[in-house]
Protein backbone atom coordinates (compact mmCIF):
# COMPACT_ATOMS: atom_id res chain seq x y z
CA UNK A 1 0.00 0.00 0.00
CA UNK A 2 1.53 3.35 -0.95
CA UNK A 3 2.19 6.06 1.92
CA UNK A 4 2.17 9.83 1.99
CA UNK A 5 4.34 11.94 3.25
CA UNK A 6 4.13 15.61 4.04
CA UNK A 7 6.52 17.73 5.58
CA UNK A 8 6.08 21.58 5.86
CA UNK A 9 9.29 23.21 7.20
CA UNK A 10 10.06 26.67 7.78
CA UNK A 11 13.31 28.89 6.56
CA UNK A 12 13.81 32.67 6.80
CA UNK A 13 15.63 33.37 3.36
CA UNK A 14 15.08 35.15 0.73
CA UNK A 15 13.71 34.29 -1.94
CA UNK A 16 16.99 34.01 -4.38
CA UNK A 17 18.80 31.97 -1.39
CA UNK A 18 15.88 29.87 -0.81
CA UNK A 19 15.93 29.09 -4.56
CA UNK A 20 19.88 28.07 -4.67
CA UNK A 21 19.25 25.61 -1.06
CA UNK A 22 16.22 23.70 -3.31
CA UNK A 23 18.42 23.11 -6.10
CA UNK A 24 20.85 22.29 -3.71
CA UNK A 25 18.90 19.69 -1.94
CA UNK A 26 17.59 18.60 -4.85
CA UNK A 27 21.17 18.34 -6.53
CA UNK A 28 22.13 16.57 -3.03
CA UNK A 29 18.84 14.07 -3.26
CA UNK A 30 19.19 12.84 -7.37
CA UNK A 31 23.15 11.57 -6.38
CA UNK A 32 22.22 10.34 -3.20
CA UNK A 33 18.85 8.41 -4.01
CA UNK A 34 19.14 7.85 -8.19
CA UNK A 35 15.97 10.32 -8.09
CA UNK A 36 15.34 12.70 -10.63
CA UNK A 37 14.11 16.24 -9.69
CA UNK A 38 13.00 18.51 -12.23
CA UNK A 39 11.86 22.33 -11.81
CA UNK A 40 12.39 25.82 -10.98
CA UNK A 41 13.23 28.04 -8.49
CA UNK A 42 9.84 27.64 -6.86
CA UNK A 43 9.01 24.15 -6.71
CA UNK A 44 10.51 20.95 -8.34
CA UNK A 45 8.85 17.39 -9.53
CA UNK A 46 10.65 14.22 -7.67
CA UNK A 47 10.54 11.10 -9.42
CA UNK A 48 12.26 7.64 -8.68
CA UNK A 49 11.52 3.90 -8.63
CA UNK A 50 8.70 3.57 -6.30
CA UNK A 51 8.86 7.49 -5.10
CA UNK A 52 7.06 10.74 -6.84
CA UNK A 53 6.14 14.24 -5.80
CA UNK A 54 6.83 17.55 -5.14
CA UNK A 55 9.17 20.52 -3.13
CA UNK A 56 7.92 24.02 -2.92
CA UNK A 57 8.65 26.72 -1.58
CA UNK A 58 6.45 29.60 -0.07
CA UNK A 59 8.08 33.06 1.41
CA UNK A 60 8.42 31.23 4.57
CA UNK A 61 8.23 27.43 4.10
CA UNK A 62 8.98 24.25 1.69
CA UNK A 63 6.74 21.95 1.61
CA UNK A 64 7.57 18.45 0.67
CA UNK A 65 4.84 16.09 -0.71
CA UNK A 66 5.58 12.39 -1.56
CA UNK A 67 3.73 9.52 -2.50
CA UNK A 68 5.69 6.39 -1.39
CA UNK A 69 5.38 2.88 -3.27
CA UNK A 70 4.94 -0.04 -1.48
CA UNK A 71 8.79 -0.65 -0.88
CA UNK A 72 9.42 2.59 0.14
CA UNK A 73 6.80 2.26 2.17
CA UNK A 74 8.25 -0.08 4.19
CA UNK A 75 10.99 2.81 5.40
CA UNK A 76 8.54 5.35 5.61
CA UNK A 77 10.03 6.77 9.03
CA UNK A 78 13.18 6.16 7.98
CA UNK A 79 12.44 8.53 4.95
CA UNK A 80 10.41 11.37 6.20
CA UNK A 81 13.46 11.59 8.84
CA UNK A 82 16.27 11.88 5.83
CA UNK A 83 13.95 14.34 4.64
CA UNK A 84 13.82 16.36 7.85
CA UNK A 85 17.60 16.33 8.35
CA UNK A 86 18.37 17.48 4.59
CA UNK A 87 15.93 19.93 4.94
CA UNK A 88 17.23 20.96 8.48
CA UNK A 89 21.11 20.68 6.79
CA UNK A 90 19.96 23.42 3.85
CA UNK A 91 17.22 25.48 5.49
CA UNK A 92 18.83 26.09 9.09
Amino acid sequence: MAKKISIRHPHNCSAEDAASKLDALGKEAAAKYGLTIKGDSRSAQVKGRGVSGTMVLDDNHITVDLKLGLPASLVASKVESGIKNALLKHFA
